[in-house]
């Protein structure tokens, strides 16, 4: 048997026809995936524990095995990698709507407090515009539950959060909805 270190991680393994039948790596078309898979987990865990190769922890590996004409084989040991998680951000979870008189406002409240709604309400005037606006957080845009809101004012893209943030009076944050509505 040789075993050459290619890189971190990877080695070749060169089995003699004799050392491939032990280990039961051979050309057999009876041999089914599970038990190559098994025979190649025992021959690394073999030659881990003779301090042959170096694996860290047990992980997944990978192993491409070449057949030779006279029963030998040469299989190329990789540990896989693990996955790297993939976490797509979610679409901002704040809706905002426009309020023309602070009757709808707390009409709104009102309401959301009814429906159970439990998040933050952040409340911004326009004193050029004599309006108000909600911001809900944990509503989605497209969020149908709370579509009676339009009833009270219009909802706005949130794209302009930045612009309301900026240029209107922020005369309530991070607070709850039930304030607003015990206010009518």
């Amino acid at each position: 048997m040789d075993i050459i270190k290619i890189e971190n991680g990877t080695y070749k393994i060169s089995l003699s026809a004799l050392e491939a039948q032990e280990y039961n790596v051979t050309s057999d078309t009876n041999t089914s995936r599970e038990e190559m898979n098994s025979s190649i987990r025992r021959l690394a865990d073999f030659l881990k524990e003779n301090n042959k190769i170096e694996f860290e922890g047990r992980g997944r590996l990978s192993a491409e095995i070449f057949l030779a004409k006279d029963g030998g084989c040469e299989i190329f040991l990789s540990k896989l990698k693990e996955p790297v998680a993939i976490v797509k951000s979610k679409p901002l979870s704040k809706a905002i709507y426009r309020l023309d008189t602070l009757k709808s406002l707390l009409l709104a409240c009102k309401e959301l407090f009814r429906t159970g709604y439990g998040g933050n309400v952040d409340v911004y005037y326009n004193n050029e515009h004599k309006s108000y606006y909600l911001f809900l957080s944990g509503i989605y845009q497209k969020d149908s539950k709370y579509a009676f809101l339009c009833e009270y004012g219009s909802k706005i893209k949130t794209s302009l959060i930045p612009y309301i943030s900026e240029h209107c009076k922020c005369i309530c944050e991070n607070n709850n909805v039930e304030i607003f509505a015990r206010l009518l």
